[in-house]
């Protein structure tokens, strides 16, 4: 598995973001992935946002929502799904689940990285998914 991170600017908006490519996957089951970004105490929740997606083949993606806070305002939630099967039929697959966490910008990275690094606690990122049996 490779995994990534890095970040850019969307609009006004700094976004990090974290992924993994897995490969050797079985398509005949759609895999599953869930995202959580948990917080400190006290993070401005309200402006600090985040957005899951799974990626195939380069061109091919499903996005899904992260938005589900927990009822403490510590965590972020959400889910997708994805069928690889019509892209790879009977061979091996592999997939990239990315998470992304976003927030108007303080100006510049510096203060950006300082921002993500006082607010955000921990980013999860779980697949799930079967093995490609040869």
């Amino acid at each position: 598995m490779v995994a990534f991170s890095n970040d850019y600017m969307d609009g006004n908006n700094r976004v990090y973001n974290w992924g993994e490519l897995v490969e050797n996957v079985c398509a005949d089951e759609h895999v599953k992935v869930k995202c959580t970004v948990r917080f400190y105490n006290g993070a401005p929740v309200n402006i600090i946002k985040a957005r899951g997606r799974i990626g195939w083949q380069i061109l091919f993606e499903r996005k899904f929502d992260v938005q589900d806070l927990s009822d403490d305002n510590l965590e972020l939630k959400g889910n997708g799904e994805a069928g690889l099967k019509q892209a790879f039929g009977e061979d091996p697959a592999s997939f990239v689940p990315v998470l992304e966490v976003f927030f108007p910008t303080r100006g510049n990275l510096n203060d950006d990285n300082d921002f993500l690094f006082q607010h955000v606690l921990a980013i999860e990122i779980v697949a799930e998914y079967l093995d490609y049996k040869y």
